[in-house]
């Protein structure tokens, strides 16, 4: 009985022990995953595409008037129109939120594009650049008109395509990045809520029971599903920038998934703490606005022109007979 209070202070000693080990742990988790994982040269190039953005879409005094939407925007749409008819109307509307709506552009569904049976990846859309004819022209899977999630997130994709194409060449990163510089452009262009909630999809099968996930008895039993070149964490940093520029940080978070929503604050705490003042050059930024063009194709349907005479040529002068040319002897010696 002497000893019981040696015991007792020994187990104390242990719980404490214990408990300060778990705090230590816990507190380095939070740390780790409190904060923002984006590479500081991410966070450049992202800042280095709003800059160029902003320098060929009227600066930021036109910027000011955009407006990041929301799935809200589009629910008259889906509950009156579809397949087609949906499609069409969710791409009118885009393309005026975008400020494109004079630009020549053709919505085609295509059949080829259905994702086939056991195959892990398929095309879901793609935009053409139809020179001959001065204009865009999109093609989609149809089934991607029954979510409309997915179907604002791809032709906000593809309609990128076609504003980088009117914008030139000396585009951030080069032609290697274009397919990221298009995801960035459809989040400044205000539909950041839509890509980034795309970027990362955890499906669960139907038949799959909470103790299978649990016991691990079924592999895989879940999946990611991607719809972006950039992942989650990039489209968030660039949606927290919009949204520090626009002032409209509370509605942004609403319309968030819990993942992007994770994602976005901390990213908006990385602005505040660490880049404000590149946030408040953006707002000084001036500059051109492609979108005024009324043919953006137009080089690119000269460049047509041109290789459709230059092979014309080459064919012409490939159908002339060939001259023989006369052998030359040398002059005989006396």
């Amino acid at each position: 009985m002497q000893y019981d209070w040696v015991i007792q202070a020994a187990i104390v000693a242990f719980l404490l022990t214990l408990l300060a080990l778990v705090v230590r742990k816990g507190h380095r988790l939070w740390r780790r995953y409190s904060r923002c994982s984006v590479p500081d040269e991410t966070v450049d190039w992202i800042f280095e595409g709003y800059r160029w953005f902003l320098a060929n879409l009227g600066g930021y005094e036109t910027f000011s008037n955009t407006r990041i939407v929301s799935e809200a925007d589009f629910q008259a749409d889906m509950t009156i129109l579809e397949g087609p008819e949906r499609a069409e109307k969710v791409f009118e509307r885009i393309q005026a939120m975008m400020g494109i709506e004079r630009w020549p552009c053709h919505l085609e569904r295509n059949d080829a594009y259905e994702k086939v049976a056991g195959s892990e990846t398929s095309t879901v859309a793609s935009f053409v650049a139809d020179g001959w004819e001065g204009r865009g022209v999109i093609r989609y899977r149809p089934t991607l008109a029954e979510n409309l999630p997915e179907l604002v997130t791809v032709l906000a994709h593809e309609l990128g395509h076609y504003i980088l194409g009117a914008t030139g060449d000396d585009a951030p990163g080069g032609p290697t990045m274009e397919e990221p510089l298009t995801d960035l452009c459809s989040v400044f262009m205000g539909f950041g809520v839509f890509s980034t909630n795309a970027a990362f999809q955890p499906i669960i099968d139907e038949d799959v029971s909470l103790s299978d996930i649990v016991r691990q008895i079924r592999q895989p039993y879940i999946q990611v599903k991607k719809l972006a070149y950039l992942n989650q964490e990039d489209h968030a940093y660039a949606l927290a920038i919009s949204a520090t520029l626009l002032n409209c940080t509370e509605d942004v978070s609403q319309n968030l998934t819990v993942s992007a929503k994770i994602r976005f604050h901390r990213a908006l705490k990385h602005l505040r703490k660490d880049h404000l003042e590149r946030v408040e050059h953006l707002r000084s930024i001036e500059g051109r606005d492609v979108r005024d063009k009324a043919h953006p194709l137009a080089h690119v349907r000269a460049a047509a022109k041109r290789q459709v005479r230059a092979d014309d040529q080459r064919e012409r002068l490939e159908q002339q007979p060939k001259k023989k040319r006369r052998k030359r002897f040398p002059p005989l010696r006396p």
